[in-house]
């Protein structure tokens, strides 16, 4: 099956840490993803130019593993904070270990809920914690299920929520491979540049966090930000680096 995943991107483990599913080999990928997902997989290509940045390299099983994994720390972490309506057997989210031994309709919810977090470029744990949140703030008699998780009113509710976090912070990728050093002229890489420097571009001030990403925890090409900022905002953000963080 082709997936568009790359094979040279590090272990999913030494970036997400352990979850069922992380060692899963292409040949158990494939497999499960034909068995559980083959009307769904014509739809994953182009989710590989959209979906958050660590995800880039995982095969769409994989990557609906890590989003099962995320969404049972999810319904912990609502278990200690909204106890009133947690139940037993919501307390982590699906009975068993692995998602694909659940019903296939349990499958195909999560699938769904993942494909349209990777069509908003919105990370997991974002995705699922904001739905939680909301959900259990409106009145919902329970937290919601895998097939609720990509409903009209949580997309629209978790994007705004993820465009006004974007707005608030910068927030980068766990993954060494958008790291300056790492640099090799992907296309991804080229993407993460330009989406980057495109966050940054929107600060009031963005020498700030230039010299944060150029210097201090290099995420940025010199080359990459001569081509999208003027001079003088490059100087300045050289400045503020050399005050803060000693670089010459």
């Amino acid at each position: 099956m082709q997936t568009g995943y790359s094979k040279d991107f590090a272990g999913s483990v030494e970036v997400f840490g352990e979850f069922v599913g992380a060692d899963y080999d292409t040949e158990v990928c494939d497999e499960l993803a034909v068995l559980h997902a083959a009307k769904l997989l014509p739809g994953e290509r182009e989710l590989f130019a959209t979906k958050w940045w660590d995800y880039r390299a995982l095969h769409p099983t994989k990557a609906t593993a890590l989003f099962a994994h995320e969404y049972r720390l999810g319904f912990k972490r609502a278990a200690r904070v909204y106890v009133d309506i947690a139940s037993v057997d919501l307390a982590h989210g699906f009975k068993g270990e692995s998602i694909f031994a659940r019903p296939q309709r349990e499958i195909t919810g999560m699938w769904n809920a993942r494909m349209m977090a990777d069509r908003w470029c919105v990370p997991y744990r974002f995705w699922i914690n904001t739905a939680i949140d909301y959900t259990a703030d409106n009145g919902w008699k329970r937290f919601p299920r895998p097939m609720h998780l990509h409903s009209e009113e949580i997309v629209k509710v978790v994007c705004e929520a993820w465009l006004e976090e974007l707005s608030g912070r910068l927030i980068e990728p766990k993954h060494p491979r958008y790291h300056a050093i790492n640099y090799a002229g992907l296309p991804d890489q080229d993407a993460f540049q330009n989406w980057l420097c495109g966050q940054i571009a929107k600060r009031s001030q963005p020498q700030y966090s230039l010299a944060q990403y150029l210097y201090r925890t290099p995420m940025l090409t010199e080359r990459a930000v001569a081509e999208r900022f003027p001079p003088h905002i490059i100087a300045l953000a050289r400045e503020d680096a050399r005050y803060k963080f000693n670089h010459t």
